[in-house]
Parts: structure tokens; sequence; C-alpha cells
């Protein structure tokens, strides 16, 4: 009996489903450096690289610490230029790229990414421009001459640095441009782009509205009639009416049958400390903001906001250490803290800085007064319901200067904060 309930209990426990990660979108802008290869290719080099504009949106949405998917909308400007600036290849496309992404795991002050998958591009415009020998400037319409999809493979690698992100790539054009049926030479895109962007976490919904876990079947001999399972207290249930139907229970056979399925017996020995090592599910909600005209004018937008993100933490006795990434600015840090029996303590030790050090993020509050956002820290403690989870309170702390660099009263968001094992 006792084999069985603990192959109930190890199934009931590896039941639950995980928490899927936030999505995160951006905007990104940056370089093309494009050109056209030919095949068969000519004897000699005709054209130069075509320097233009690349930008637009993107979204990544996780699988998993290190997996992702990530795409894109962008406008594109492709083509070449002859050699010698003679004249001009002008290709423009509104391009989507479909990514996979492999990254680090995070949370890390720094995480590199790399990613690759197809792209489709719907052609907008398709020129040819040129200088005459008298110095005026010819531009020719070929939208017939050039076929109005592209279709390529892209490659690259990228970094992120809070909430700003750098990537570099290929993109290689797969399929002929030349729409002209008698002519044979076949012609695609070849693009190096280097771009600069912006993240933005979404607004998932807190923690405390996903479903949670079913809770295990516990085996200790503590735990009360009226804290059992359901499953158990109808099975003990049916087994003690049995008994006295039949007429053969005894005192001793009952004892044994309680014991089986978790009775109460003897008074446990509680730990001295909650066991938390490993990955949490963390969501922060901010109530309040003081600090003054600046933080209530600057920060008001944050009030009722929900940030959803990974915390990781080792545990060596009642000692605690960990990374995580809270902040409403997305700035990674490190924490330490202690765990007691039913709690634990949490605080920053160290944060990445906020844009650039000793300059800060500038703020300019209602008033017209300007600040600066120097550093950040942050704080919580949680009263540990299970091993499992735990709620309590958070609270994130901005050091802030004057724009000569004397400091000002801190600005201090408040809230609750609601832990899930993951």
């Amino acid at each position: 009996m006792r084999i069985y309930s603990f192959v109930l209990c190890t199934f009931l426990c590896t039941a639950g489903t995980a928490m899927a990660q936030p999505a995160v979108f951006g905007v990104k802008a940056g370089i093309n450096l494009a050109t056209v290869t030919f095949d068969p290719e000519p004897d000699e080099d005709v054209l130069d690289r075509r320097t233009g504009f690349v930008g637009g949106l993107f979204v990544v949405v996780p699988a998993s610490d290190r997996l992702g998917f990530q795409g894109e909308v962008l406008f594109s400007q492709k083509g070449a230029s002859e050699d010698g600036g003679a004249g001009d290849l002008a290709l423009d496309y509104l391009e989507v790229p479909l990514l996979l992404r492999v990254g680090t795991a995070s949370p890390l002050e720094t995480s590199f990414h790399a990613f690759a998958g197809p792209s489709i591009g719907l052609r907008l415009r398709a020129r040819f421009t040129t200088e005459t020998f008298d110095g005026e400037t010819e531009d020719e319409d070929i939208a017939d001459d050039v076929k109005g999809f592209d279709f390529g493979v892209v490659a690259g690698a990228g970094v992120n640095f809070g909430r700003f992100t750098l990537d570099g790539r290929y993109t290689w054009g797969l399929n002929n441009l030349n729409s002209l049926e008698d002519d044979e030479m076949k012609l695609r895109n070849l693009v190096f782009s280097i771009m600069a962007g912006v993240r933005f976490r979404s607004r998932t919904p807190p923690v405390w509205a996903h479903p949670t876990p079913p809770t295990c079947l516990s085996l200790r001999p503590d735990t009360q009639e009226s804290n059992m399972h359901p499953f158990k207290k109808s099975w003990l249930s049916q087994s003690v009416a049995t008994f006295k139907s039949r007429r053969r229970a005894s005192a001793l056979a009952l004892l044994v049958l309680v014991c089986a399925c978790g009775g109460k017996s003897a008074a446990p020995t509680q730990p001295s400390t909650a066991q938390v090592s490993g990955a949490w599910r963390v969501g922060v909600r901010i109530n309040s903001v003081t600090g003054g005209e600046c933080a209530s004018s600057f920060f008001q937008h944050e009030v009722g906001r929900v940030i959803v993100q990974t915390l990781t933490l080792q545990q060596e006795g009642a000692a605690l250490s960990g990374k995580a990434n809270l902040t409403i600015y997305g700035v990674d840090c490190d924490f330490t803290g202690t765990a007691g029996p039913n709690h634990m303590s949490l605080k920053t030790s160290r944060c990445s800085p906020l844009l650039i050090p000793t300059l800060g993020i500038p703020i300019t509050c209602s008033s017209g007064v300007v600040r600066r956002l120097l550093s950040v820290s942050a704080a919580t403690d949680v009263n540990m319901t299970s091993n499992n989870s735990g709620t309590g309170t958070y609270s994130e702390t901005f050091v802030v200067t004057d724009p000569v660099g004397q400091p000002v009263e801190p600005m201090v968001l408040s809230g609750a904060v609601t832990l899930t094992r993951q």
C-alpha cells in the first residue's frame, strides 16, 4: 500500500504544467550593405555594395530559457551600385523574417543569441538611377523587369544589454530576381545588415491569475484528515465503511490503514529553513510610488503594472544567492538573502547601471525640473505558503540626482510579489 501511495504521489507531483514566459516586443533600425550576385558570374566585378536603411518591429516568443521564436516586419533597402558610382539599382522590400532563436540562459547582465530562418520579401520599389555625361540624373522604373517577391535565408547573432539589443546578419536571396524570360542571367540579393533596437516586455497577466499546479499527496505522518487530498479522503472513507459493514474492523487494522494513507501520528520535526533552491516564476505588481512630485509624475503609469520574470536561487543552509531581472527598466541584478522555516528575504547586492554609468536616465518632471536616475536596488520579503509558492512585499529604490550631480530625495516603488516554483 505504501508503494502504491508513493507512485501515485510522484505522478501527481509531476503533472503540473510549466508557466509560459512573457513575450518581448521591440523596434530596431540600422543599415544594409547590399549587392546583387550574378549566375553565371561576369568576367569582372561590375557592382559595388549599396548602403541602405533597414528597420521595423520584432517580437520574441520564448519556448524555454534558451530557445525561442523571433518574428520581424522590416522595411529593407536592397540593390547594388555600379562600379565607380555611375548607376544605382534600388530595390526596396517589405520583409518578414521568421527565425528560430537560440540564446544563453536568462537572467544575465549581458546575454548573447544566434538566429536563423527563412525570410519572405514583397518588393515595394524597383528603380535604376544613372548619371548622364552632362551631369543630369535619369531615374527609370524597372518594376516589370524585377520579380515582385523575394525569398531568402537569414543567419546572424546578437547581444542584449538590458532593454537594448544589437545584432548582425546575412540574408542570402534564393530566387532569381530577373523576370525577363529571354534573359538567362540569374540575379539574387545578398545583404549584410547591422541593427540596434529597444525591447519591451509584454504585460503578461499576474502569476496569481494562472492555475496552481495540483497539490501533491503528502506521506508525512503529520497530515490532518481535514487537509487530505479529496481522493485520499474518499478512499479512506470507503475502506472504513467496508470494514464496518463486514464487522471485521479492529482498532489495530484501522490504525495501520490510516498510517499507510498519511494519517495523524506523532508530531513532526519542522525544518529549520524553507527549501527554495531552483528557478521561480516571479510576479511583481507596483501599487504605490513615493519620492516627491517628480516620482508621482514620472512613474504614475507604472502603478498597477505587473512585471513577470524568472528568479534563480542557490541555497546553502539559510544563506541565499541568485540572479534575476525584476526592475521596471529590465536591469539585471544579483540577489542575496536568508531563508527561515516559512519565510525568505532577498535584496540586491549588485545591479547593472541604468543606461550610461554616472549619467543615468534623464527625466523631466511635470513642473519642468530635470532629474537623473543613476541606479536602482530592490528588496522583497516573502511568506512561503509551501515549498512551491509564496507571497509578500516588494520595493524598488532609485538613486536620484539633480543635473549637476547633487543627490536629491530617492524615488521608491512599492508593491506585492508572488512566487511560484517552475
